[in-house]
């Protein structure tokens, strides 16, 4: 062999080793939440796009309103206003945490903008409200609680605190406004106050006006609105302040609402102003705002005795019509300027109340947003007598606590359960999302579905959850059929279903009552087989250990009931313990059992009648143990961020905890392609280990809401994150 073949066959086996290495390497992510609370839109004109902030640090961009994709901001806060300079060249996003995003990229990616603060100025408490660009002066303007404004004169690259205020004087500033004719720019704020800049925004002159109050509560201003020569200042308690000269003076006025202005628009066929109300009410003037009439709205399909929020409202030259939106997917139109109007309910927005309403006259495009990441949109407005007519819903509100998420193999399908029998579908590996309709029993009180499993034999999908309810899909989730139903005022709970490989059957064991259900056809018929007799102690979770040929289930008051003919009689083992125990959990390889719950409590057996107490050094709540695939460590983990681990099946447990989280870690999961474990828990938290499970480092998740669950996509590495928030993490190449 010459040394030439020699080197080459030794090169070969380097990239064959580099390749092996770089198929397990550890995946960096990018995380996106898909359903936050929308809190402000706008679509600018420069790049021709959407825009969409809110919960959670997110912002998303749509050219044509019905796909969106997420941007990639460095902040999780609460983002309140977005704003774009004509020309779309430079945005800016502000909100909770003093923060200030900007984005040179038509909003593709954001940084921080740098904050230059006094020395004793700390804007952590600060909430940013409102933001504009003053196009007459070449600079930024950002304003809201602490009587903060910041000012910027290089593009908003840096920004300069130019009024702040700490004592009980503050006053939190609710809008920034430019009026048209002069350029100046004008502040709403609470107690009555307004200010005025000359200058773009660096100095200011402010102005506190007699609000008439009716007791000590003085109506704050909250926005403005303006129409040639008008100028008005909305106040809650249905003050305006209305000016005739650029805002140098302002005159008082009252309109009949209780509530405060949400939204105008001008009717130029009619010659009318019309508003909207966060009470529901919709107020018409005549005469260029001199006197305002309150006008009925009746919704349609409207299931309540309360009248609908309002968030905002527009006028639409095409259809020559205005246009409302507010709660629970209220839309109303009117094309006789207001004097009449038909409202409805648009079925995909219910119980997702509308933030913000935008609208683009060139593509003749509608979008409407709000709660739980809900976007609708419209291209062709129907007749004004069918308001929710050639409305779509693209993309569903998700406002309900998501409890469980499974990845169908050999496809690219999640499937996700939670409250209120909710149930939501992606077929694009996480990036969209359907929510499911189901015909539940009991349609005014829906289940809370708390586990969902795949039959891998059939496709079969089986979900269940208080109160009772069992429901099955042979078709990926795409559509249900209610399979078993407690009687509802019995309240039967589900938390788990069970699978036999002995029997090749499930089984759903429910906690207050203790009945064992089992199915021996893939769900879809239920006997009852059994009830365990646990001295009233609800049982909570529950394992199947092959190796000893039983299974258990743990609860309340140290509870630990066994049965080794397939759930069909119990006996309560004595563990001598009077903790309440959460987890379950039964080795695949060996004959080890572990039951962990309050005060740090780990129980071992490996026979099942007998338990025995283990040095489990925490005090803290165990709610789940996991095994570490590659080097067959046991760890436990629960409240306060606590892991402990074990490397001799169970006997004894180190603390390995991470010093960056102290919450509660609730689920594990193992990574693709590396095998790195990974918790999930309370206040966005997703932990990875990559030595199994001695240290661990907390990834970004996007989300400061609570998760519960994950799951992953072998084929793409993509990771989805469950509970109040849906997160899904892609692998960055």
């Amino acid at each position: 062999m010459t040394i030439r073949l020699c080197l080459i066959m030794l090169l070969s086996f380097a990239l064959i080793a580099c390749d092996a290495g770089n198929s397990a390497k550890t995946p960096n992510y990018r995380a996106e939440v898909f359903n936050p609370k929308w809190m402000t839109g706008e679509y600018a004109e420069g790049s021709e796009s959407f825009y969409l902030a809110g919960e959670q640090g997110a912002i998303a961009y749509s050219s044509d309103g019905v796909v969106w994709k997420s941007s990639d901001t460095p902040v999780t806060h609460t983002l309140r206003d977005i704003s774009v300079n004509p020309s779309g060249s430079v945005m800016i996003a502000v909100g909770e945490g003093g923060t200030i995003l900007r984005s040179t990229n038509r909003g593709e990616t954001w940084g921080k903008a740098k904050l230059n603060l006094p020395e004793a100025a700390d804007l952590a408490e600060t909430r940013l409200n409102t933001s504009l660009y003053v196009e007459s002066k070449k600079t930024w303007v950002a304003a809201g609680t602490q009587n903060a404004i910041l000012y910027s004169s290089d593009d908003g690259l840096s920004w300069r605190l130019v009024s702040y205020n700490t004592t009980e004087e503050q006053a939190e500033i609710l809008q920034l406004f430019i009026e048209e004719k002069t350029g100046d720019v004008f502040l709403g704020a609470q107690f009555g106050t307004t200010g005025r800049s000359t200058d773009g925004g660096f100095k200011w002159e402010f102005s506190q006006h007699d609000m008439q109050p009716s007791g000590s509560y003085i109506p704050h201003v909250v926005g403005f609105h303006q129409y040639d020569e008008l100028l008005f200042a909305a106040a809650d308690h249905g003050r305006l302040l209305v000016s005739d000269d650029s805002g140098k003076n302002w005159r008082l006025t009252r309109v009949p609402t209780a509530g405060y202005v949400t939204g105008s628009a001008y009717d130029p066929e009619y010659d009318v102003i019309a508003l909207s109300t966060q009470m529901g009410d919709i107020l018409v003037s005549k005469d260029k705002g001199q006197s305002w009439a309150p006008v009925p709205l009746r919704v349609n399909n409207w299931p309540s005795d309360d009248i609908p929020y309002l968030s905002s409202i527009i006028y639409d030259s095409k259809s020559k019509s205005l246009l409302v939106v507010g709660s629970s997917g209220v839309m109303a139109r009117s094309s006789d300027g207001g004097a009449t109007w038909f409202a409805d309910v648009f079925k995909p927005l219910f119980n997702m109340s509308i933030t913000t309403l935008m609208h683009s006259e060139a593509k003749n495009t509608f979008v409407a947003a709000g709660l739980g990441g809900t976007i609708a949109t419209s291209n062709r407005l129907s007749i004004s007598a069918l308001p929710v007519e050639n409305w779509v819903s693209v993309r569903p509100g998700i406002d309900q606590y998501i409890r469980k998420a499974i990845h169908i193999p050999g496809t690219d399908t999640f499937v996700a359960v939670g409250q209120l029998g909710g149930i939501w579908r992606s077929e694009d590996d996480g990036l969209s999302w359907s929510a499911i309709d189901v015909d539940y029993p009991f349609k005014n009180q829906p289940p809370h579905l708390r586990d969902i499993v795949l039959d891998k034999a059939t496709g079969v999908l089986i979900a269940a959850g208080p109160a009772g309810s069992i429901i099955r899909s042979t078709d990926n989730g795409l559509s249900w059929v209610s399979v078993y139903q407690g009687e509802f005022s019995k309240g039967e709970a589900f938390t788990q279903i069970l699978y036999s490989e002995d029997t090749n059957a499930y089984l759903a064991i429910e906690v207050l009552y203790r009945s064992v259900y089992e199915s021996k056809d893939a769900g879809e018929s239920w006997q009852k087989i059994s009830t365990i007799e646990s001295v009233n102690r609800n049982l909570w979770h529950s394992a199947i250990s092959k190796a000893n040929a039983l299974m258990f289930t743990v609860g309340e008051k140290g509870g630990v009931a066994v049965s080794r003919d397939n759930g069909r009689t119990w006996l309560m083992a004595d563990t001598h313990a009077l903790n309440d125990l959460y987890g379950a959990y039964a080795d695949s390889e060996s004959n080890v059992l572990l039951a962990v719950g309050s005060h740090g409590k780990i129980l071992r057996s490996e026979e099942g009648s007998t338990w025995a107490a283990a040095e489990s050094a925490t005090v803290n709540t165990l709610r789940r143990v996991v095994k570490e695939p590659r080097s067959g460590a046991l760890l436990a983990f629960g409240q306060e961020g606590t892991i402990v681990r074990s490397t001799d099946r169970g006997k004894n447990w180190a603390n390995v905890s991470s010093p960056e989280y102290t919450g509660e870690l609730r689920s594990a999961l193992f990574e693709s392609g590396s095998a790195n474990v990974i918790l999930v828990g309370r206040d966005g938290a997703i932990l990875r280990s990559q030595d199994g499970g001695q240290s661990w480092v907390r990834l970004k998740s996007g989300s400061t809401l609570h998760f519960r669950n994950a799951a992953t996509n072998p084929e793409t590495g993509t990771l989805i994150v469950v509970g109040q928030s849906l997160s899904r993490l892609s692998e960055v190449l």
